[in-house]
């Protein structure tokens, strides 16, 4: 009995469960997993009252004075739950990355190709592959670069792709190889004959020759043969006969004055044995380069033939002395023109030196009564064709005037013009002139 109660008392100290609560407990545990269980158990501390009596503890009256049973809290968290959120973690996760592979591989294919059209387009252009044929003109002045020959190439439209012909020219080793004057080449040359054709030695010789504005054909003729580029003949014969394939110059006659006007003064490089022909052509093609799309536009808003207005760009070009005026010049004309039953004349001066044989200074009334249909004292309207060859100024005032009121100039003694409304303000104007025999319109009466 003693052994009995020692046990029970160790028992009832160390607050150990008996075999039913342990197993209770136990059990309970099993019900879910280590895997499955996040949690802690919540076991209050079993206290028996120690001051019990051994009779108490032997007929179970100890249940009244101990403490209340052991209560076991568990809180169970399924893993499912938590595999779920990662679940829609990862696979958010995985879209992103999918949609970002996606794109990265998008964006090879889309380089890939542009790369592979670019090595084509530079290979059919080095190997001239279809290619349509088209001659052209190239000038490479003495220090030009590569980079400034390839820019002129693709211009002319004799290669696409400056890039690649300047690379093969570094695979080549040509560059400053160079040789400058003046090359016919063509589209339909690869890479290694153009190569081949600027860095000959034996290059033909060049010369430039500037066209001054407001020059005729005459006089054109006349620097050509100074410089040693031709015979005056063959240019006469070449101005009458030569075949140039230009729309404005169909149904014109054959004549001297055949190409007044569209010989555009600029700047050229020519062969010392350029054939006539081929000089004056280059003249033609500046002229129909320097015509836009906006001209043509505007010509028909005026109503105008792209002769007339090259017409009256030729007499503003003679008529204006200074750059500034032309548009103002060139509304005094528009404005005679557009009210034709008031002023039928134009009475530019400068038509009347064309028509004279020699120009001459000053004009008298004599001179008004020349019969010549490029007199505008006597015939009406616009002359038959150009005076001169007009400057690219002079073809915008023509195109483009300004609007004044203005139907009457006059130089005055300061080298301006002076510009009036009315036929009376035109006489004081002319008489402030201080000259004798004044120039501008409508300024000749002896």
């Amino acid at each position: 009995m003693s052994d009995f109660n020692e046990q029970q008392k160790k028992n009832s100290m160390d607050g150990i469960y008996n075999d039913e609560e342990h197993n209770e407990f136990e059990g309970l545990k099993n019900l879910f997993s280590d895997d499955d269980i996040i949690g802690t158990a919540n076991i209050p501390e079993k206290r028996i009252n120690l001051s019990r009596t051994y009779e108490e503890e032997i007929y179970g009256e100890y249940e009244n004075n101990a403490v209340a049973e052991p209560t076991i809290t568990m809180i169970p968290v399924k893993r499912s739950e938590k595999k779920n959120r990662d679940a829609k973690k990862s696979g958010a996760m995985s879209f992103v990355k999918f949609f970002g592979n996606l794109i990265y591989i998008a964006l090879i294919v889309a380089v890939s190709v542009l790369l592979s059209i670019f090595i084509i387009n530079c290979a059919n252009d080095a190997l001239a592959l279809v290619k349509e044929s088209k001659g052209a003109t190239i000038v490479i002045n003495e220090n030009d670069t590569t980079e400034e020959i390839a820019g002129k190439l693709k211009d002319s439209g004799v290669i696409n792709q400056t890039f690649a012909f300047e690379m093969f020219s570094k695979l080549k080793k040509k560059d400053g190889m160079y040789k400058s004057g003046e090359y016919e080449l063509n589209a339909q040359m690869d890479y290694s004959k153009i190569i081949s054709v600027l860095t000959q030695k034996d290059a033909r010789k060049t010369i430039d020759v500037m066209i001054p504005e407001g020059y005729t054909t005459a006089q054109i003729i006349n620097k050509f043969v100074e410089n040693k580029i031709g015979e005056e003949d063959d240019y006469w014969e070449a101005v009458e006969s030569g075949d140039y394939a230009f729309d404005f110059l169909e149904g014109l006659p054959n004549d001297r004055r055949r190409l007044e006007g569209y010989l555009f003064p600029n700047t050229y490089t020519f062969y010392v044995d350029e054939k006539p022909e081929n000089v004056l052509r280059k003249l033609l093609n500046e002229y129909k380069a320097r015509i836009k799309e906006e001209y043509k536009e505007q010509a028909e808003l005026l109503g105008m033939t792209e002769r007339e207005l090259l017409v009256l760009a030729s007499i503003i070009e003679k008529e204006a002395a200074d750059i500034e005026e032309f548009t103002v010049v060139s509304s005094v004309f528009h404005n005679r023109l557009n009210n034709s039953s008031t002023f039928p004349y134009l009475q530019a001066d400068a038509t009347i030196q064309y028509a004279l044989p020699q120009r001459k200074y000053p004009l008298t009334g004599e001179d008004t009564k020349l019969d010549d249909p490029y007199n505008t004292y006597m015939y009406k309207g616009l002359p038959p064709g150009p005076i001169a060859n007009p400057s690219e100024a002079a073809l915008y005032a023509a195109y483009f005037p300004d609007e004044t009121g203005y139907y009457y100039f006059v130089v005055g003694n300061n080298g301006k013009h002076v510009f009036s409304k009315t036929l009376k303000e035109h006489e004081q104007a002319i008489k402030g002139s201080g000259d004798k025999q004044p120039q501008g319109v409508g300024t000749i009466t002896s």
